[in-house]
């Protein structure tokens, strides 16, 4: 369900506009599978849609993506990473309004779902709450069905994002014999495998910068 490739070309090459219909965002991405899951069932996580630009170094940052529904008109702001939180809707699947994509950049897209972490400390996560997430991810799936359960990708890592800029560490607490962490990329993310974290499920993994978002990563 997190790992998708469903491509966008550009429709108006000059305003770098990608056209296309809910219908086929919720079915290129699995996300019809959710929409019998009860949010009670996973009140930690949060599940929303990831823009990839396919010419990686772009940002796809002060795009938008409007959802054109009958009722009201939903217009939602990309962060730099591309992702958007898109209503999880019976609904809109049902009426399948048109939905416009803008970015900056004229590229093609791919699209994808990410699985956030509702709550995180300012400075990192604890690893229970990584633990507990991971379980969630997997009571929904099962409540969606179980073939969506056998089928979806496991959540094998964490991903911590923070500001944009230089380089800095995220660092497993108290400090372990391997020295468990990770140093942020130019985008501000970095990487850490959930079983290297496994052996300290009281530990909290700390990071140098304030940390904006945390996702458990598909593999």
């Amino acid at each position: 369900m997190a790992a998708i490739g469903l491509s966008l070309l550009p429709a108006v090459q000059a305003q770098h506009v990608y056209e296309l219909d809910y219908r086929r965002i919720a079915d290129g991405v699995n996300l019809k599978y959710l929409f019998k899951v009860s949010p009670q069932t996973y009140p930690d996580l949060a599940f929303r849609l990831r823009l990839s630009p396919l010419e990686r170094a772009l940002s796809l940052e002060g795009g938008t993506l409007e959802i054109l529904a009958a009722a009201a008109p939903i217009s939602l702001r990309l962060d730099r990473f591309g992702s958007v939180a898109v209503p999880i809707s019976a609904a809109l699947y049902r009426e399948n309004p048109p939905v416009r994509i803008t970015v900056p950049a004229k590229v093609g897209l791919q699209l994808g779902v990410e699985v956030r972490l509702k709550r995180h400390g300012l400075d990192g996560v604890a690893v229970a709450q990584l633990e507990q997430g991971r379980r969630q991810y997997q009571a929904a799936l099962r409540e969606a069905g179980w073939w969506v359960a056998r089928l979806a990708p496991s959540l094998p890592r964490v991903v911590i994002r923070m500001p944009a800029g230089p380089a800095v560490r995220c660092q497993l607490e108290p400090v372990s014999a391997q020295g468990v962490g990770c140093v942020s990329n130019a985008q501000g993310a970095c990487r850490l495998r959930l079983a290297d974290l496994a052996a300290s499920p009281a530990g909290r993994v700390m990071c140098q910068r304030e940390v904006e978002a945390v996702l458990l990563e598909a593999e």
